[in-house]
């Protein structure tokens, strides 16, 4: 589920209680934006997910697509919280389409 387009300040202080919501982001093998997916999620598991999907989507083998998932921080600096690597691993269930 993509959290759409509104600004990021708005995204992460709508949380109820108070409470600041993480907001991850995808990035491409050297560490910028992913310039395809770029949109704003509200898990790691849903950017991740996205991903492998868009690939299937584009004919490409997650297994050769290198990307990574940042975390916005409490100051609004973007942290890598999965370095750029192929999108399945033994930690994740394949999509199945």
């Amino acid at each position: 589920m993509r959290l759409g387009t509104p600004g990021l300040a708005a995204l992460l202080s709508g949380s109820p209680g108070g409470r600041r919501r993480r907001v991850y982001r995808l990035i491409n093998a050297w560490c910028e934006p992913h310039g395809h997916l770029d949109a704003l999620y509200s898990s790691l598991e849903e950017a991740i997910a996205d991903a492998i999907a868009w690939c299937q989507e584009h004919g490409i083998d997650p297994l050769l697509r290198e990307i990574g998932v940042e975390v916005c921080t409490a100051s609004g600096d973007w942290r890598t919280v999965r370095l750029p690597h192929q999108l399945l691993c033994p930690l994740l269930c394949p999509v199945e389409g």
